[in-house]
């Protein structure tokens, strides 16, 4: 999407959860300014799954980070129910690539240590960390210890800690990238059951455009460096979608890929450039 088009948003009539308005970042280098995103304008609906895709160095996390406010953009800003996001807030959680569990807590306690910290009371946090357990599907390990748990068992128990904290937005950061694929296929079906029965706010940001489009109600595609927005896809087929094997998602996701291998080989000439010099 060139400057100048709208904004990229939800669908008329709902009330944008996220705002990103006019959204620039850049890092300062040892030889220079790195310009990571330009002039990101995208709104998330309320109870909206917005995956974000684009190439290696596209900014994809960066734009998360800004959300989360976890970094904070040169220009532009992010409004959250019409408010500025000025840092970290109870309101956004993120779920990272690796679960970042703590080793020496079962399953259950590292679900109830957010709340925990909140000061919500012990009866309290148990029942709510044994309803986030059953939803994930994990109540019989509810006692075990991280290193008991598979990989996809433990980014499931991440998932429900950062659910058991209800927050108004879940930013997921490619959760699922170091499962194989048969755990990531599992998960897809699991993460849209559990959407549809929270009607969670998630922008979810991946590399995988399979994902993006099994889970999305919209997949926004960003450019190569600097990241700017260049197209919006719909996603509009009934959950749960599975990832594979149907023909209207092998559609969207080529569609995507297509304009995604043009941004790769802008990658791919910048790699060799620099390696010139």
């Amino acid at each position: 999407m060139k400057k100048g088009d709208s904004k990229t948003g939800a669908r008329e009539g709902r009330v944008p959860k996220i705002s990103i308005q006019g959204v620039s970042k850049e890092f300062h280098m040892k030889d220079g300014k790195l310009s990571a995103l330009d002039g990101i304008d995208i709104d998330v609906g309320e109870g909206e799954f917005l995956c974000i895709v684009g190439p290696s160095g596209c900014g994809k996390s960066t734009l998360l980070n800004i959300i989360a406010g976890l970094q904070m953009p040169e220009k532009g800003r992010v409004l959250m129910g019409g408010k500025e996001v000025r840092g970290p807030g109870p309101d956004r959680v993120v779920m990272f690539q690796e679960s970042a569990l703590f080793p020496w807590l079962t399953a259950i306690q590292n679900i109830e240590f957010g709340l925990k910290m909140k000061g919500v009371g012990k009866e309290e946090r148990r029942g709510i960390a044994l309803h986030y357990l059953n939803l994930v599907n994990l109540k019989r390990f509810e006692n075990s210890l991280v290193h008991e748990l598979s990989g996809g068992m433990k980014q499931r128990v991440a998932l429900a800690r950062a659910l058991a904290m209800e927050p108004e937005v879940l930013l997921m950061d490619e959760p699922f990238a170091a499962l194989d694929a048969q755990s990531r296929d599992q998960f897809h079906i699991e993460l849209q059951q559990i959407w549809m029965k929270t009607g969670q706010t998630i922008v979810f940001v991946t590399h995988n455009v399979s994902e993006a489009v099994c889970l999305g109600d919209r997949v926004i595609l960003l450019t190569y460096r600097p990241g700017r927005v260049k197209k919006e896809f719909r996603v509009e087929y009934p959950r749960p979608r599975e990832s594979r094997g149907v023909p209207k998602l092998g559609s969207i996701a080529s569609r995507i890929l297509s304009e995604l291998r043009v941004e790769f080989e802008r990658y791919m000439k910048e790699a060799l450039h620099d390696g010139r010099n």
